[in-house]
């Protein structure tokens, strides 16, 4: 009987040995999904492999003295815009800001700003103060905005600085 249990083992051993030896790893059988060959790192299917945008544009805006005096009281809240193009309507901003509260009685008044989430490309900043509170959707008769805006370039996610943007009207 020993001799019999023997093969036995020895022909489970070989079987087993053959088996591990031919057995040949099929990509259509395979149920590991993270393994797919699309060339993305997010499995959504596309290859967008561009930076999330999470740069920050910021500076600081005043006034001409050819807005005086306010047409209100020179207190609202500042709304700022990243823009594609100079006058493309502000619903359609790439990226905005606002600073709640913003004190431009005074011409010589420099109000700081900062727009968060900014992609990378050139843009236009645009804005205005609201003077009148109507709110955001854009400049309203009395507001302060400026009509020459600034071109801004993010490049590689890297934050920009020390931008100066100044109103130059009141809107009609």
């Amino acid at each position: 009987m020993d001799r019999l249990m023997w093969i036995w083992c020895v022909v489970l051993l070989a079987g087993g040995l053959i088996v591990l030896g031919c057995e040949e790893d099929d990509p259509a059988d395979d149920d590991d999904v993270s393994d797919d060959d699309t060339g993305d790192d997010d499995d959504t299917g596309d290859d967008d492999d561009a930076a999330p945008a999470e740069a920050t544009v910021s500076g600081a805006v005043d006034r001409d003295f050819g807005t005086c005096p306010p047409s209100s009281d020179g207190l609202g809240d500042l709304y700022m815009y990243l823009l594609e193009n100079c006058g493309d309507d502000v619903a359609d901003a790439v990226a905005s800001g606002t600073v709640a509260g913003a004190d431009m009685s005074f011409p010589t008044t420099a109000v700081d700003f900062s727009i968060t989430d900014v992609p990378d490309g050139t843009f236009q900043l645009y804005g205005y103060l609201d003077d009148d509170g109507t709110g955001d959707g854009g400049a309203t008769a009395g507001d302060f905005e400026n009509t020459v805006c600034v071109e801004v370039t993010v490049s590689n996610q890297e934050d920009v600085t020390g931008v100066a943007l100044t109103f130059d009207s009141k809107c009609p």
